[in-house]
């Protein structure tokens, strides 16, 4: 059992970020709280963090905390994706934390509608989700 949980900001809306962001991890935190990580974009710029945490430590308050250190929330829009984890299928070990980079930093072979023809960029697809993938070939 695992927990997944985000946030879209495009104004002021929410003027504290990593509070919300705690209040959402304190109601899925029953679904996991082995380990955490987030994915933190604004600026064009994109921020993962993932921690294994020791037991009974509070993941919602690591979570927040973690982001607030690490992320500059006062660049629009931020989308932030995180995740708690439940170790189901492996151990609660770093590596097994979302999110998970799947593709890894790939160039572009088609360019998107923004960029410039014969412009080399590259993407770089980051994902968390609930389930146990053993056995897909991905």
């Amino acid at each position: 059992m695992c927990g997944n949980l985000g946030l879209l900001l495009v104004g002021d809306e929410i003027k504290q970020p990593h509070e919300a962001l705690h209040a959402m991890a304190q109601v899925v935190s029953m679904r996991g709280a082995q380990s955490y990580g987030f994915v933190a974009s604004t600026g064009g710029k994109m921020l993962v963090h993932k921690a294994v945490l020791p037991k009974r430590a509070d993941i919602a308050s690591r979570l927040a905390r973690a982001f607030r250190r690490r992320v500059d929330v006062r660049k629009r829009p931020l989308l932030v994706s995180a995740h708690l984890r439940f170790a189901t299928s492996s151990r609660s070990l770093s590596r097994e934390a979302h999110p998970h980079s799947w593709l890894g930093a790939t160039p572009a072979s088609a360019p998107l509608e923004a960029e410039k023809p014969g412009a080399r960029t590259t993407r770089l697809v980051v994902v968390t989700h609930n389930g146990d993938f053993e056995g897909l070939d991905v």
